[in-house]
C-alpha cells in the first residue's frame, strides 16, 4: 500500500502503511499537533490552537515525549514541545464510520507518553477500532496551580480536553464516527478519565469511558492541601519571594525544564511519601486541581462538592476494573520485568492471546 495524504483542519498529513502481526493492513498518522507547544510564556498556561501549515507534513514519527523523569531510573529527558497525538485506523474512505478509542497513559501524572512501545493499536485495529493515543503535560509542567491566570492549574488534564476537541473536528477523516468515543485509561490515565467524565470542559466530547486502575478519589490522584501551600514550599526551596505571584510564576518561565523537575522531586521528601505509601495522606501530585473541576482540596465538604458536580454532568456509559497487585512483576529484578525495558516486547507480542489475561496470582 502506498502512503496516505489526509487532510484535516491544520493542513495535509502524510501517513504510513503498515501490518500488524496479523497481517491486517492499518495506516499511522503520528506525531500530529494538535495544541501550539507550550514554550516561553505559554508554560503553565491553558493549551491554545495548533498551527496550520503549508504542504504535506509527514506524520511517520512519534513527536518529543513530554519533559519527565523516570520513576525506575531517575534520568531526565523528553520536552515541552510534546504536545502531539497518534491516530491509527484499519481504513480511509470507507463509507461507515468506525468506533474511536481514545487511551490515556498512566505514569503518577509524573511519566509516560503515547508512544506504542507499550499499548499500540494492534488488537484494536483487528476489532475495526480507530485508536488515538496522546501526550500531556505532567508533573510541575503539567499542573501547577498558583490560584493564578498565569499558571491556573490543570494543564495536563486540559491538554486532554484539547486533544478529544481536535478528535470531534478531524477524526472524520480518519473513518471514525465522532459520535462513539470512547476514553480509556491506566492507573494516572483512569484517574484522568474519571475527572474527564465530571469536568463541564469535556462535556459532550466523548461518549463512554473506561477506567482502569485509577479514579480521582485516589489518594495519590488528589491533593490533600491548597495547591498554593506547595508553590510557596517551591518558592522557598529556590530562595524566591512569593509576595508576587505573577513575578514568581514569570521566574519560573526563566528555568530549563529539567531543572523545575529536579525541584519538584525535592519537595516530595521521604515522609511526605512514606505517609502517601501508607495511603494516610493525599498527594503525589503536588500540583493538580484548578479550574478543570473546580475543586481544590479533597476534605468532607469539598467531596460533597464532587459528588454533587457528578450528578449534574451529562451521563455516560462507564466501565471500570481494577487489577489485584498491580506492577507486582515490574519491581522484581530487570530479568523478570514486563515492561519496555523487555526488547524483545514487540517479538513477544506476536503470540499473545488476546482473549485471556492470566493473574499475577497464577
Amino acid at each position: 500500500m502506498e502512503n496516505p495524504i489526509v487532510k484535516i483542519e491544520q493542513g495535509q498529513l502524510r501517513g504510513v502503511a503498515e501490518k500488524n502481526f496479523n497481517g491486517k493492513n492499518y495506516f499511522a498518522f503520528r506525531g500530529i499537533p494538535y495544541a501550539k507547544p507550550p514554550l516561553g510564556n505559554l508554560r503553565f498556561k491553558d493549551p491554545e490552537l495548533p498551527e496550520r501549515w503549508f504542504g504535506v507534513r509527514d506524520a511517520f514519527n512519534f513527536g518529543d515525549q513530554c519533559a519527565q523523569r523516570d520513576l525506575m531510573t531517575c534520568k531526565m529527558f523528553g520536552s515541552e514541545d510534546c504536545l502531539y497525538l497518534n491516530v491509527y485506523t484499519p481504513t480511509l474512505n470507507s463509507l461507515v464510520p468506525k468506533a474511536v478509542m481514545v487511551w490515556i497513559h498512566g505514569g503518577a501524572f509524573l511519566c509516560g507518553s503515547g508512544n506504542d512501545d507499550i499499548f499500540g493499536p494492534e488488537y484494536l485495529i483487528e476489532k475495526d477500532i480507530v485508536l488515538i493515543t496522546m501526550n500531556y503535560r505532567l508533573g510541575i509542567l503539567g499542573f501547577l496551580n498558583a490560584d493564578d491566570e498565569e499558571a491556573p492549574g490543570n494543564q495536563g488534564l486540559k491538554d486532554q480536553v484539547q486533544a478529544l476537541k481536535w478528535i470531534q473536528k478531524n477524526i472524520t477523516r480518519f473513518d471514525g464516527d465522532p459520535n462513539n468515543v470512547t476514553i480509556c485509561g491506566g492507573s494516572a490515565g483512569g484517574s484522568s478519565v474519571h475527572y474527564l467524565t465530571i469536568s463541564p470542559l469535556a462535556q459532550g466530547l466523548f461518549h463512554k469511558a473506561v477506567i482502569h486502575s485509577g479514579t480521582a478519589l485516589n489518594p495519590w490522584a488528589r491533593p490533600s492541601k491548597p495547591p498554593i501551600e506547595t508553590v510557596k514550599k517551591l518558592a522557598n526551596l529556590l530562595g524566591k519571594n512569593m509576595s508576587n505571584v505573577k513575578e514568581f510564576i514569570g521566574y519560573l518561565r526563566t528555568l530549563e525544564p529539567f531543572e523545575l523537575i529536579k525541584a519538584e522531586n525535592k519537595i516530595q521528601t521521604f515522609e511526605e511519601l512514606e505517609k502517601w505509601l501508607n495511603e494516610s495522606t493525599a498527594g503525589v501530585v503536588y500540583f493538580t486541581l484548578g479550574s478543570m473541576v473546580n475543586i481544590e482540596t479533597f476534605s468532607e465538604e469539598t467531596l460533597k462538592a464532587f459528588y454533587s458536580t457528578f450528578r449534574k454532568i451529562a451521563p455516560v456509559r462507564v466501565l471500570m476494573r481494577i487489577a489485584n497487585k498491580e506492577n507486582l512483576l515490574p519491581g522484581l529484578p530487570d530479568n523478570v520485568r514486563i515492561s519496555s525495558w523487555i526488547p524483545q516486547i514487540a517479538v513477544l507480542s506476536k503470540y499473545r492471546c488476546y482473549n485471556i489475561f492470566i493473574s499475577i496470582n497464577n
